[in-house]
């Protein structure tokens, strides 16, 4: 499975220092990343995994997906400081 892949080599995709990792990370609008990342240096890493073969259209559409995703999890994060 890609998503596997991903999360097994973090360091092929440019992450580095992994704390964490996780594919599936169920947020709480309900939409799921594919695979999560969370750094020594605080960085937080969302990853859309697509295969080869994806038409363009959709490629673009994940692209507005990873930024929704990452916006929501940036959002989930300042929610848990700050309850």
């Amino acid at each position: 499975m890609k998503k596997n892949y991903v999360q097994q080599n973090p360091d092929k995709f440019g992450i580095k220092r992994v704390l964490s990792s996780s594919t599936e990370k169920m947020l709480l609008s309900a939409d799921r990343l594919d695979v999560y990342f969370e750094t020594q240096s605080n960085m937080h890493v969302a990853v859309e995994v697509k295969p080869q073969t994806t038409p363009e259209e959709d490629v673009m559409r994940g692209i507005f997906q990873c930024v929704k995703e990452g916006e929501q999890n940036e959002q989930e994060k300042t929610m848990a400081r700050d309850p």
